[in-house]
């Protein structure tokens, strides 16, 4: 086996490390122009899983820049693919829809079904951090639709994935739940370890949406151990910052204590605002829920000024669900609170989060 077949078929399992050693390896020695854009473009995706953002931009970049010249259209497909998930990941999402309209292009002139429909599904995903559930769903339908009716299995078990993301954010448990299940259905028949760690996590979702906080608890330690073992840094912290949160609600501090410090220490390795913006955020909750509000407002200024530099829909909303459980629990009397309202309430009216911005207005209204 080449190390191009190795290198492929470690990323295909979802073993980061050993697709990346088995890329870089390859690289080095002689190999036609085809096989350096391939090996390129997997380092690439290995380094991307890991949080490893720079260089995953400069490994993708590299595959595309030279996929034209090999008249593979496959490759420049491929390759503009990945570029579009390391740039949606670093936040540019204006470049990552100028090369997936690239890929699409490309797919759409090689008539082939399949490959737009992973164009579109990475769309869908875009949608998803701007905030535009509805948009994505849309999308997720049609194209889980196409997967299925190609046995495209592996695209099919993360279309429902996401879909479960966007069904939670709708507030469609019922749906939610439904996709959750074909998902694990999915990823039990393709073996597929990554899948799996994916359809613990949406699991674990669903109950914590639900407040259902001793039912999450396995699954998120399943997806744990999981990423855990596939390498997968940036996942990994952002389900330990649930299992803390989970912790956090039942009251049990002591055992939020080891997953979040943890996850704090993920989130200085590895280039990624969303685990930095996360943690921020539940550090604020464990020291709001213990009674430290001046803590917790620290975190909370952190967080929204992490928010405002990722300027991501989805964790806007998510502070302010965060503070609606504050508020509950401390009430509106809060030294400072008034400085924080009034910096969140205006990343939303930037984003147009109408409903957050006239609930924080009420919030605001209230203050004694």
């Amino acid at each position: 086996m080449s190390l191009l077949e190795k290198a492929s078929e470690a990323l295909r399992r979802g073993e980061r490390s050993s697709a990346l050693a088995f890329a870089l390896e390859g690289v080095k020695y002689e190999c036609s122009p085809s096989e350096a854009v391939e090996l390129n473009r997997i380092a690439a995706e290995a380094l991307l899983a890991q949080g490893q953002l720079s260089r995953a931009r400069t490994y993708a970049e590299i595959a595309r820049k030279n996929a034209h010249p090999t008249g593979d259209h496959r490759l420049a497909y491929s390759s503009a693919v990945t570029l579009g998930k390391v740039f949606a990941r670093m936040n540019q999402y204006a470049a990552a829809d100028q090369v997936w309209s690239e890929a699409l292009t490309i797919a759409g002139a090689d008539k082939d079904p399949q490959l737009q429909g992973l164009v579109l599904l990475n769309m869908a995903i875009l949608d998803q951090r701007r905030g535009n559930h509805h948009r994505a769903l849309n999308t997720l339908r049609t194209v889980s639709q196409n997967f299925e009716k190609a046995n495209a299995l592996r695209p099919l078990a993360v279309c429902y994935g996401r879909m479960v993301f966007s069904f939670i954010e709708e507030g469609k448990t019922k749906d939610a739940t439904s996709s959750s299940e074909k998902l694990e259905e999915l990823a039990q028949r393709l073996e597929d370890k990554n899948l799996l760690a994916i359809a613990f996590f949406r699991k674990g979702s669903i109950y914590l949406k639900q407040e259902r906080f001793s039912e999450a608890l396995s699954p998120f330690q399943e997806s744990t151990e999981l990423f855990r073992e596939l390498g997968d840094l940036k996942n990994l912290a952002l389900v330990l910052c649930d299992l803390a949160r989970i912790y956090i609600n039942l009251e049990e501090m002591d055992k939020a204590d080891l997953p979040l410090m943890e996850a704090a220490e993920l989130a200085e390795e590895i280039e990624s605002e969303d685990v930095s913006c996360k943690v921020k955020i539940t550090l604020a909750e464990k020291a709001a829920f213990s009674g430290l509000w001046d803590k917790a407002k620290g975190y909370y200024h952190e967080a929204l000024r992490k928010a405002e530099a990722i300027n991501n829909e989805d964790w806007f909303h998510f502070l302010h669900e965060i503070f609606r459980d504050t508020f509950k629990n401390l009430g509106l009397n809060l030294a400072g609170l008034e400085d924080l309202l009034v910096q969140a309430k205006e990343g939303y009216v930037r984003l147009g989060l109408t409903r957050e911005a006239e609930e924080t207005e009420r919030w605001l209204a209230q203050i004694p």
